[in-house]
């Protein structure tokens, strides 16, 4: 879960309310380090980061500490966006949509870390398979998406309706035309299955590796 307030550029993690390092510390800073690795690539912004205690000042009561204390969501992160003072609250119209790209670009790499983290993910078992063969549910369809950064090819069954919203964060998501597109494709071999989104937009899928070359 992120906090997204502005300025500062700080990328921060638990703890607030004390300067008492949480269990996930290792888990958490090296989240912080992916995403602000990607962030500074694409424009050259430069973040800092560490728990929000240490790196701003003592704060009880935020919702990072309070998703990550009492949810349980290890990677639950406040981060202060552009800028360090210049223009403070009121960032000038032509640094929105940079912003908004290299925060993408964090969180987009922030979640591959995720996706590596087994105290997350789990430990892949076929049996908790979604979505292999032909879809079950009256109205379901078989689509797939290859992610490229990854190198893993996913495998969903949705209705056709909701297509156009799940192509906005998916641009390669693509309508099947068997019952297990991933395989032709050259990705046999399954490795977890992973559920993406949040609430009312979301979606499971079994996500397979390349075969080997």
């Amino acid at each position: 879960i992120f906090n997204f307030p502005s300025s500062s550029q700080l990328w921060m993690s638990r703890w607030g309310y004390t300067s008492d390092n949480p269990a996930d510390y290792d888990q958490q800073e090296a989240g912080s380090a992916a995403a602000v690795a990607a962030l500074e690539a694409v424009h050259g912004t430069k973040y800092d980061y560490g728990p929000i205690s240490t790196t701003i000042y003592p704060a009880s009561g935020s919702s990072a500490d309070y998703v990550y204390g009492t949810c349980g969501a290890i990677y639950s992160y406040g981060v202060e966006l552009r800028d360090t003072g210049k223009d403070g609250f009121l960032l000038p119209a032509d640094q929105i949509t940079p912003s908004g790209e290299e925060t993408w670009a964090a969180v987009k790499a922030l979640a591959g870390v995720m996706m590596a983290d087994e105290a997350v993910m789990g430990e892949a078992a076929e049996d908790d398979m979604c979505c292999s063969g032909a879809c079950t549910v009256e109205g379901e369809e078989k689509y797939y998406s290859i992610d490229t950064i990854h190198n893993m090819c996913g495998e969903c069954c949705m209705n056709p309706d909701d297509y156009r919203k799940y192509h906005l964060f998916e641009p390669g998501l693509t309508k099947a035309d068997n019952d297990s597109p991933c395989g032709p494709l050259g990705f046999h071999t399954y490795d977890s299955t992973v559920t993406h989104g949040f609430g009312n937009i979301k979606m499971t899928l079994d996500l397979y590796d390349p075969d080997s070359v």
